[in-house]
């Protein structure tokens, strides 16, 4: 049976991509779940039209920007949340207040600001 391009399955072994966005990149990811790291690799391996895991490594070792590529398919940006203060403006002005209408008018039992700001902030696009 033919192997879906960009399928990293559970037999593949990833640990030698992990041991080289340790030593170029200096991220551990031994860490993460092995279900999200299969996912996102195997993301990146279908972006790239590699074949399987022998043939990604390949192109990593030819094309060092690929590991930018790859880290940030690995690592998740929710942290960037905590990093820009415009985001805490937005939360002060926009998202706070609708927070605290909605609890004040019955419509929530307890605010879960950190839900809500970040669904607030995935729906205005910003």
């Amino acid at each position: 049976m033919r192997k879906e391009v960009g399928l990293v399955g559970e037999d593949d072994d990833i640990r030698p991509i992990l041991v080289k966005i340790q030593e170029k990149q200096g991220i551990d990811f031994t860490q993460y779940r092995d279900g999200t790291l299969r996912r996102r690799i195997g993301r990146r391996v279908a972006a790239r039209g590699c074949a399987d895991l022998a043939s990604y490594l390949s192109l990593l070792d030819s094309n060092p920007e690929e590991y930018d590529y790859l880290l940030r398919d690995l690592t998740i940006k929710y942290t960037e949340f905590f990093r820009d203060p415009w985001v805490f403006d937005i939360i002060r002005e926009t998202a706070l207040p609708a927070i605290v209408a909605r609890k004040q008018s019955g419509g929530l039992r307890r605010p879960v600001s950190w839900r809500l700001a970040v669904d607030y902030l995935r729906r205005t696009a910003i």
